[in-house]
């Protein structure tokens, strides 16, 4: 298997940092935003739909 150029695969994880970047703001800083939408759409207190994003975070983890 040939080596992989130096050049393109500093594209690559650039590429991968940005990615990760995004997707990390994503999920963390659209939650705050959303979470009063969640609340009222399922009936839940903001308090109570944020222990639900809390706990599911750690029960991942």
């Amino acid at each position: 298997m040939p080596a992989i150029p130096q050049a393109r695969r500093r594209w690559a994880l650039i590429a991968l940092c940005v990615t990760e970047i995004t997707s990390w703001g994503v999920l963390y800083y659209a939650f705050p935003v959303l979470a009063p939408r969640i609340s009222v759409e399922t009936g839940w207190s903001v308090p109570a739909v944020t222990w639900a994003f809390s706990v599911s975070q750690i029960v991942s983890a």
